[in-house]
Parts: structure tokens; sequence; C-alpha cells
């Protein structure tokens, strides 16, 4: 990244002195040919690696050098010694012992002269190359500099690495999880927490509840984003809606599956295609704006009178007085003149606007043709018995493979439905729902309806968070502009081939530029410096980014990161894998119910709560044959007592959550929501309890002398005892 300069001043690049350099070869050469030859490979192995920077080799070397000292004091005169067996080979060939042979000659010399020589000639080739980093200057061109970016860089991306892998989440309720941790030189400071050793990038409370975007190419780390963001939100006790656009990966359910169980063991999950989903909930007219956006109308032309007409046509069918259709087989037999007739008899205004479809048969028949076929392209797929709010977790598959068009139009119907859901069929505050579009690219009938979701949901607690390959997959350039300036929760950039348009997002930074005057040996020791704006994020660096690494933008700034990936145990992986089974077998939504640890998950079903009213075609119960039941359960439950009533653990964390924030206008509407969904359920015991342990954990993090002298005399006492 390119970031603020440093406070140092700007220099001019100057050449190494030819006089200063032939003067210490001299100076090696004469107090050792084992000196001089160890300057030499030193000087060159440092240039050649980008591991070990020059102090590191100095350090070694330099300890390496008091080691031997210390050794020799404690074997005789200690530095007097060494120099002493330094100049030994030259004490016998002036005292007129000879050289002896070839061999045996440059044998001593290295056993004398090594134990000093090695150290001090490796000391002298490590600040020759941090002399000649210094006078580089910074210089773009040099190789030093270039060697110096080189180092820095392995030396962070090592210590990232190793902060990834010894990474512990935090066990404070208080304490958001973090994303990823940090690279040096970011500048995203809202996001960055410091946490030992280690930076850390986590989403601002605020930033949770805005819309995100996550591009990069397949294998770039993109779904590992995804599910990192599931498991944050299920630690804070959201609902999460992930939306496969692709449907080309069997185990991405699996996966989700996974991370959000691993914050909310006993969630509710229903999958969808595989356990159908009831999209007819709502009244009428929300049904009818359901099928609306289903089609693609035409715009322009004889299009928009026959969508008038439609229009007309599924708002009669399904607001008459006797309530709106509950499945498709209801909804496509009400497509009928005479149906429609009998629904609104005794409406003059109803009969008036039947005479109009009557006038133009073509209409109706057209109609009910194309929904029809759109149906029977689902095969009952909308006409199950559960929906989004009765679930804690729902992953939903688009198959694109199958019909391209079937696709966009499962996908309209789905976000219509998610619409209505978040506005009004759950609570405005204390439920909020992530909504994951995963590959979006593969789907684009949805695009202009997801991101109006996008801007109208925010304020009802549902940010949506977009996954794709490319820009290009967000949809047009009108559309990738609206859709670039909606995500106010950033934009996570894994690898991409062309970011140029993206990284403007992160803005410039004033840098300075230097230029160098150079003559025929190299630098000539002048220079001219202006300041200039470069992007605050390298599109090359975009390009060059391993797979787990992505740059986020938010603000006008950034920062690079890696990804966080929270290891699975092997238990959870079953009971994923369990309730993936069930759910092929099952039309009703699953979840682990609580068994003997160490035994094979159970899973069970879980049957929402259907009113009669909601339900036309159910049967109706009967009470005189309902009350033997009654009666044998008042028995059974006068005999054993009853466990309290407790709501979902999703409400538990969010409870959790919104306690240690200290925010009391949400821990209300928290118990609000619990209490919608457990009536009998008192919250009394569960906020005590919280709060009990947040003064603890208060008093063991900031422990005062009063309370340091009570736990000694405690202590002290149990000694005793």
């Amino acid at each position: 990244m390119n970031i603020a300069p440093s406070a140092r001043d700007p220099r001019a690049a100057r050449r190494t002195s030819c006089l200063g350099t032939f003067v210490l070869v001299v100076v090696l050469w004469s107090v050792s040919l084992v000196a001089l030859a160890a300057y030499l490979v030193t000087r060159s192995a440092i240039v050649r690696q980008v591991r070990l920077a020059w102090w590191a080799v100095f350090l070694a070397a330099a300890a390496l050098l008091g080691i031997e000292i210390m050794v020799f004091e404690a074997t005789g005169d200690g530095l007097a010694d060494l120099l002493r067996l330094h100049i030994h080979p030259w004490w016998l060939l002036a005292h007129g012992y000879g050289i002896g042979s070839l061999v045996t000659w440059p044998l001593t010399i290295l056993a004398c002269q090594a134990p000093l020589s090695i150290p001090v000639g490796a000391m002298v080739g490590s600040l020759s190359v941090a002399r000649g980093e210094r006078l580089a200057a910074g210089a773009e061109w040099s190789p030093y500099s270039q060697r110096q970016a080189l180092v820095t860089e392995v030396h962070a991306a090592r210590q990232v690495a190793r902060a990834t892998r010894r990474h512990h989440e935090p066990s404070k309720p208080a304490s958001t999880p973090a994303l990823g941790i940090a690279y040096p030189g970011g500048d995203l400071y809202p996001w960055l927490r410091n946490r030992g050793r280690v930076t850390e990038v986590v989403i601002p409370e605020r930033e949770q509840r805005l819309a995100m975007a996550v591009l990069g190419i397949p294998g770039s780390g993109k779904t590992v984003t995804l599910l990192r963001r599931v498991w944050i939100a299920a630690r804070a006790g959201m609902r999460v809606v992930f939306v496969d656009c692709k449907g080309t990966d069997p185990g991405l359910a699996w996966q989700v599956t996974c991370a959000y169980r691993l914050a909310n063991p006993g969630a509710i999950v229903g999958f969808w295609p595989t356990q159908p989903l009831d999209c007819w909930r709502g009244d009428g007219m929300a049904i009818a704006n359901r099928l609306l956006a289903v089609e693609d109308w035409a715009a322009e032309g004889g299009g928009v009178y026959y969508r008038r007409m439609a229009t007309l046509a599924i708002q009669l069918a399904c607001t008459p007085p006797s309530g709106p259709p509950r499945n498709s087989g209801d909804f496509l037999r009400r497509l009928d003149l005479r149906k429609l007739q009998a629904l609104w008899r005794g409406d003059p205004t109803a009969q008036a606007d039947l005479e109009q479809l009557a006038a133009d048969p073509q209409v109706l028949a057209g109609v009910r043709g194309r929904y029809s076929a759109f149906f029977r392209s689902l095969a009952g797929k909308a006409d199950g018995c559960w929906g989004l709010e009765d679930v804690d977790l729902a992953v939903l598959t688009i198959p694109t493979i199958a019909s391209r068009q079937d696709a966009d139009a499962a996908i309209r119907l789905i976000l219509e439905d998610l619409g209505h859901f978040a506005t009004r069929r759950k609570a405005r505050v204390g439920d909020d729902v992530l909504l994951v579009l995963d590959e979006f690219s593969a789907v684009q009938g949805g695009t202009e309806q997801a991101i109006h979701l996008a801007e109208r949901l925010r304020d009802v607690g549902v940010p949506v968070v977009f996954g794709a390959q490319s820009p290009e997959g967000l949809g047009d350039e009108r559309q990738q502009w609206r859709l670039l300036h909606t995500i106010g929760g950033g934009l996570v950039l894994h690898q991409t081939p062309d970011p140029e348009a993206l990284v403007q997002l992160a803005g410039t930074v004033r840098t300075p530029e230097q230029a160098w005057q150079l003559d025929a040996w190299g630098p000539a020791g002048q220079a001219r410096v202006h300041m200039a704006d470069r992007p605050r994020v390298d599109p090359n660096q975009v390009r060059q980014l391993h797979p787990g690494e992505a740059f986020l933008i938010q603000g006008g700034r950034a920062v690079k990161l890696s990804v966080l990936q929270a290891p699975v145990p092997a238990q959870v992986q079953e009971e994923a894998s369990a309730l993936r089974a069930a759910a092929l077998s099952a039309a009703e939504p699953v979840h682990v119910a609580e068994g003997i640890a160490g035994a094979p998950p159970q899973v069970e079903l879980w049957r929402p709560p259907q009113h009669t009213l909601d339900q036309p075609d159910q049967p109706v119960p009967i009470p005189a044959l309902e009350a033997p039941r009654e009666a044998a359960a008042a028995i059974e439950q006068a005999e054993v007592p009853a466990l309290p009533a407790l709501p979902r653990q999703r409400i538990l964390l969010a409870l959790r959550q919104a306690i240690a924030h200290h925010n009391q206008a949400l821990v209300a509407a928290v118990v609000q929501a619990g209490q919608r969904e457990e009536p009998a359920w008192d919250p009394t015991a569960e906020l005590d309890r919280l709060h009990a342990v947040g003064r603890w954990r208060r008093w063991r993090r900031r422990p005062s002398f009063p309370r340091f002298l009570a736990r000694v005399a405690h202590l002290g006492r149990v000694r005793r005892g």
C-alpha cells in the first residue's frame, strides 16, 4: 500500500566511494584473507536473499564473537588469547618454523584465524549492505531499495501468517470477533484493534448493519470471507439468509451450516429447494407484488398495456374478500374468468374490471400460461410449510445450470419474499437478519431488485453482503455505480485481474516523488523532490494477492488483511452432515436436539406454528376430539414439573451482545422479540445471570487495591486452612 510519507527528510541518492571500498579491502586483506572472504561471502549472501535483514546477520555475528570471547575468557585470558591465536601462524613464520607443505599451511591459517576473522568479516559485510541501503536513499531503481522493500514485505507476511495460525477468538461478549489480521501500513483506523503485538481488523457495530461487497476470482478466498461474515453474524445473534446464486458447489450449504452452528449450536436450519419454502405468506397485495416481480415485463410499446392488464388480473386473483391464495394450485385456479366472477360477486368495481379482462381473453390466458410454466418448473418448491421467519439459518440454492430464465424468476421471487419478511413479518429492532448473495454474477434477473433491497432494508436491520467474481458481475455500469455507492459496510477486494475501477474507492495519498541526477558512474548526489498523488491501493498488489488475502476499502481508506478462518470441530461437522441428510427427506426445518455427550447427533424436525386462517386447505380440529388429548396433557403436566420456557439460542446470543454493549433500548427490543417467539418466557433470570457475569468480568478486569488486599488475605486463609 502507498501510505503517508515518513517523518524523515528526503535525501539524494549517492554512489559508494571507490576509495573507501579499496581501503576496506586492503585493511581486511592485511588483517586476514579469511576475514576478506567472509566479508565478500556475507555481502553477496545478504543481497541475494530477502528473508534476513542486514541487522539480523550483524547481531548473529556479534553474538558468535561474544560467545568465543566468553569461551576464551573461561579457559585463558579471553580476547588476548583470541588475538594471539589469530597471529599465531605469522609468529611461527617469524620464528623460522617454515610454512610446511602447500596443504598444511592454508589449513593452519584457517584454523587459527577463523574464530576471529569470520565474525568480523560477517559484521563488516552486513554494515557494508547497510551503508549501501542508506546511500540509495529509497531510490526505486536501486537494487538495495528494492531488496529492502522485499525484506519488509516478507517480514510482514511471516508475522501475519504466524498471527493467523495462533489466533484465538475472544471470550468476552463485548469483544467483536475479528474479520482478519491487518498488515502494516493500513489507515482504516476505526476498524483496527490492537491485541498484544497483533493488529486485528474488526467490523464496527455500525458498519455491521450496512451493506458489504466481496469480490474476487475463484480460489482467491471469497467464500472464506463470506463464511467468516456468517459466523460473526451468528455470534451476534442475527438470522442469516444465504443465497447461493450459482448452485454448482454441493458442499457450500454444508460449510454455511457449520459456520453458523459454530456460534449457535441450537439453530433451526432450512434448506431450499431441498425443503419447499412457503412463498404465500402475507396479505393479498403482498402476494400480488411478489408474483408480479417474478416475470420480466416489457416497459415499452404494447408490452405496457399487457403489463397493466396482467397486473389487474393478478391483483383480482390475490385480493378477493374470501382471502388470498395459499399455494400455486389455488392461484392458477383463480386465473379463470368464471372463478374470478364468483370470487368478486357483489362488487361492481371488480365486475367492471372483469368485463375489461373478458374483452381480451388472450390476456388472462397468457398470464395463466406464463405462471403455470414457472410453477411447473419449480415442482412445488414454493408451496412448503416454512418461511424465513421460522428458521435461524436459511440456505437457498438457485439452480442456474438447469434454466437461466427460471433461475432469474426464482431469485426475484425469493428477494421479494425477503423484502416482505424484513418489512412486515419481523421486528424492526432486535431481530436483525444478514442476507448473503454469493456468486451474484450468475443471476442477472434480480440485480436491480437486490440493489433496491440493499438501499431500503438498512433501516429495518437487514444488511446485504454481495459476492461476485468481478465488477461486471454486479450489473451494468449504472448498476455498478449504484451498488458501489450503497456498500457502506466496506468492499473486501480479493485477487482481481482488473481492479483499477475498484481501487479508486480508496482514494489517493500525497507522497513525495524524486528526480535523481545521474552521470556515467551512477547517482551524482543531487535530486529534486515534489509532491504527487498516488492511489492508496496499488492495483498491481491486488493482482498479486495470495488466497485468503484481501484489501478492505471503506470511507476513502484501506487496509490489507489476512482473513481468519475459524476451525470447525469434528462434532459440528458431523452434526451439519446429519442436518443435511435429514433435510433430504423432510419438508420441515431441522435442528439438532440436545443429547448425550459422545452419542451420534439426534436430528429433530421443527414444525412452525401455522394458523388456521392462514391455511384454509388444512382440516379444522374438532374440539370434541381434541379434549381427551388436552386432558391427558394436563394430567401429565401435573405429574411432571415443566421445564422453564426459553426462546431460541439466537435470542439469547443477541441478548448477551446487547447487555455487553450496555444498550438498554436494544435489550428491550430483544426481550420483546423473544417473548413474541416464546410467550411463556420470563427473561428475569437470564438478565440477572448476564448482569452478574458482566460484574464479575469487570471486577476481574479492573481490580482495585482493596480488592487486591482482599484476594491476598483470602489466599492466606486458604493456605493456613
